[in-house]
């Protein structure tokens, strides 16, 4: 489980408050999003992993954290008393810190916790519409999948899934 985000914001062309965000559970830019460019009462964020531990912590997170100190809080929901998370204190704290003034946003909106993982298969119904955002983070360049899934297979796997995003959700961002 990655309690933080090392990726930046992307621009995304939305018109309106975000109707789904689709994100791997991690971190906390998916408040992020939703406070740059809107949501309401019906927006639902989809988080998914192949990883059913790391969707664990993003539903207890979601469900009991109230701010503090997040790594404390990790330990204390871990399940199989081992370090599920690589991040330092210091820097889950730093993480938290960028978000803390808006994380009331995670009482307004809808949830769903997913196991998919999009190098086999896509098991995620999102709306078909230009303010939904999938967020595929590395997943296709993943360090630890690298020595299991030759690159060949993993573009491969990429391409098919930016075929059935064009052929069936082909208005999301």
């Amino acid at each position: 489980f990655y309690p933080i985000n090392t990726e930046d914001l992307q621009q995304v062309n939305v018109n309106g408050k975000i109707k789904q965000y689709i994100t791997p559970a991690s971190g906390f830019n998916w408040v992020k999003y939703l406070d740059k460019y809107g949501y309401d009462d019906t927006t639902e964020v989809i988080f998914y992993d192949y990883n059913p531990n790391a969707l664990f912590y993003m539903e207890q997170t979601i469900k009991s954290f109230s701010g503090g100190d997040y790594q404390q809080f990790l330990k204390k929901h871990n399940r199989h008393k081992t370090p599920d998370w690589l991040n330092t204190k210091l820097e889950i704290a730093e993480h938290f810190q960028t978000v803390s003034n808006i994380w009331h946003i995670k009482d307004k909106v809808k949830f769903k916790f997913v196991e998919c993982d999009l190098l086999n298969e896509f098991t995620i119904k999102p709306k078909n519409d230009p303010n939904v955002i999938l967020n595929v983070s590395n997943i296709f360049a993943y360090e630890p999948t690298v020595p299991f899934m030759p690159t060949k297979e993993r573009v491969y796997k990429q391409n098919q899934l930016i075929k059935l995003l064009k052929e069936k959700y082909n208005k999301i961002n």
